[in-house]
């Protein structure tokens, strides 16, 4: 007799194949080592024409990847996608093992091709959730570790740190670790690496480890993009990353997107005196680099019997991890396992590890996830009309759309010739137009949506990869070179500490200040409020602002509306003592806004709107 039926939880249209059902079907009864499927058909399992038809599969993971509980290794997730797919699946993954370990697996024995038709499964994080558990360092150290392992396993035009088109000056020594031909490094301060990479995205993997005091900064395009640790984001040595198998270190990923598509010279500088810096490889993502042969299914951190407070974080930074490299163009997609599995019949007593049904359900989330491809080894996107509970991109009306992979819960209402790259957004009507931010909205002609939060409409508006409201009723040659735009900043101080406004509330960056593009100008009509918690304690600010940029953030130039502490134009009782300062941000290209407050917890917001021009020099 069959195993019973059942069917996955309906997210992705693909699913809705009953190809879980029938895959099911072919299961043996219990103790037959026949392997599942094994004389069924493609058709027999429900297998679309855009289900890839995989010429190698390869898995990478921990003990749920490995099939710990499984009766038998084909009754595992991964020994029945093989069987799917018509492919001996090699599975690599290792027990126990955590995001920092999987370089020592990934890196020694598997090479993406530009072509092939190579399907990989990549599932880690339990192991790291109970391990790292609230560490915000360890869990840093998990994502960064993580993207790595995704970004290699999905870029075949990659250079090795030992390649010969990377040019090293200072002291520079071959790197033994992940079997000694892969890694170069220096213990030498203001040692460099130079190279060349194409793409709208840059990757460069390192070594981080216990104890390593290093750091370095990268430069692209000349442009000083950060300093970073060879350890975690934190104090160097403040804090241990080893693993639960004993791994005392690991290859993190550092990411700069947001790039042109084009070549890029990126330079890497060891800047400190003690540690070391290792290097293991780089590359560009997106434009001709973007892979043709290999295809990568990222399984979300599976559901356990009883969940830790952490593990909806780990979740989140696998989901971010997918969509940066997504978004970057990378043949990424994220296969929703825990909502697939369920935990009071699918695990066994240990309540982490998958029994038989638990691991047909993974299969059929790993399946859904591939099924999303429209030929052999790259991840397309299907377009998914009128799902209520469809996680991707509902298309009421439209044509000649381009619609990136994982576009989860995005829409488009009509129009043509739209370009959606990311999740949750919304193209209204028109043509031409581009959202690539997270939670946006953009309508009208030509328009352009990059930045998070955004509402952009009209002809040749842009956001300019930050959070605006933008408005443009025609441009002069190019996107936001005629324009009206709002932003709102914020910021919450404890005491009299000057603290820059941001539309995040975060650190100021390239992206999350009133940014001034290069050859342009502002004029911003730049109102602040600001209140103490608890008292009625109130100022107001309203200050003109203009500033003119030339070619490079450091030619940023405030000409109108400047001051250090300016009072404000309107208080209440305490707040007459709060400052707001005006400068020219010459490290991101801006304008800089800075509010001055007291030893009380004061929420301020600015919304500073005003036109905006660009000219070609």
């Amino acid at each position: 007799m069959a195993a019973p039926r059942f069917s996955p939880r309906e997210t992705l249209a693909a699913a809705k194949l009953n190809l879980l059902s029938d895959a099911i079907d072919a299961i043996p009864t219990g103790g037959s080592t026949t392997q599942p499927g094994a004389t069924a058909t493609r058709a027999s399992l429900g297998l679309a024409s855009n289900v890839p038809q995989a010429q190698s599969l390869t898995a990478f993971g921990d003990s749920i990847t490995a099939g710990y509980a499984a009766s038998t290794p084909a009754l595992s997730a991964i020994g029945l996608l093989g069987s799917a797919l018509g492919v001996t699946p090699s599975n690599r993954a290792v027990s126990g093992s955590q995001a920092a370990d999987q370089a020592g697996y990934i890196y020694p024995v598997f090479s993406p091709q530009a072509s092939g038709a190579q399907l990989v499964t990549f599932m880690v994080g339990t192991n790291d959730n109970w391990i790292y558990n609230s560490n915000v360092y360890k869990q840093e150290a998990f994502r960064l570790f993580h993207q790595a392992a995704t970004a290699y396993l999905a870029t075949p035009n990659k250079l090795l740190a030992q390649s010969a088109a990377i040019t090293y000056a200072g002291t520079w020594t071959n790197a033994p670790r992940y079997g000694g031909a892969m890694g170069k490094t220096t213990a030498a301060n203001g040692a460099t690496a130079t190279f060349t990479v194409y793409g709208r995205a840059v990757y460069v993997a390192y070594l981080m480890e216990n104890l390593n005091a290093g750091t370095f900064s990268v430069s692209v395009d000349g442009v000083t993009v950060g300093t970073y640790y060879g350890l975690t984001s934190g104090p160097p040595g403040a804090v241990s990353i080893t693993t639960n198998i004993g791994t005392t270190f690991g290859s993190a990923l550092l990411r700069v997107g947001g790039l042109s598509d084009g070549q890029h010279t990126v330079v890497v500088t060891k800047t400190s005196a003690g540690g070391t810096l290792e290097l293991h490889w780089v590359a560009g993502a997106g434009g001709q680099n973007l892979a043709d042969g290999v295809a990568v299914v990222v399984g979300q951190i599976p559901r356990a019997g009883t969940e830790s407070a952490d593990l909806p974080t780990f979740r989140a930074l696998v989901s971010r991890n997918v969509q940066q490299l997504a978004r970057d163009g990378l043949p990424v997609t994220l296969a929703d396992v825990p909502g697939y599995l369920n935990p009071a019949t699918d695990l066994i007593a240990d309540g982490v590890h998958p029994n038989d049904f638990g691991s047909a359900r993974i299969f059929g989330a790993l399946m859904a996830a591939a099924s999303s491809q429209s030929r052999a080894g790259v991840m397309r996107p299907p377009l998914y009309v009128g799902m209520p509970d469809d996680y991707g991109t509902v298309v009421a009306r439209g044509s000649n759309l381009a619609i990136a992979q994982n576009c989860f819960g995005s829409v488009v209402m009509g129009g043509d010739s739209h370009q959606v790259y990311q999740s949750w957004n919304a193209v209204l009507n028109g043509r031409f137009n581009v959202v690539s931010g997270f939670f946006a909205t953009v309508g009208g002609l030509n328009s352009q949506a990059t930045g998070d939060n955004s509402f952009v409409y009209g002809a040749g508006a842009a956001d300019r990869g930050g959070t605006a409201l933008a408005f443009s009723p025609g441009t002069f040659a190019a996107p936001g070179d005629a324009q009206t735009a709002t932003r709102v900043l914020r910021a919450q101080t404890t005491n009299a500490t000057p603290t820059r406004l941001t539309t995040t509330g975060a650190a100021a960056g390239g992206t999350n200040t009133l940014n001034l593009p290069n050859f342009g100008a502002f004029a911003e009509m730049v109102v602040v409020v600001a209140k103490a918690t608890g008292t009625t304690d109130a100022a107001t600010w309203r200050v003109n602002v203009s500033a003119v940029r030339g070619n490079g953030p450091a030619t940023v130039v405030v000409y109108e509306g400047a001051g250090t502490a300016i009072v404000p134009t309107a208080s209440n009782g305490t707040g007459s003592t709060w400052r707001l300062a005006v400068a020219a941000d010459t490290t991101n290209g801006g304008i800089a806004l800075t509010v001055t407050g007291a030893a009380a917890t004061i929420n301020t917001v600015v919304a500073a709107r005003g036109p905006e021009t660009v000219t070609a020099s």
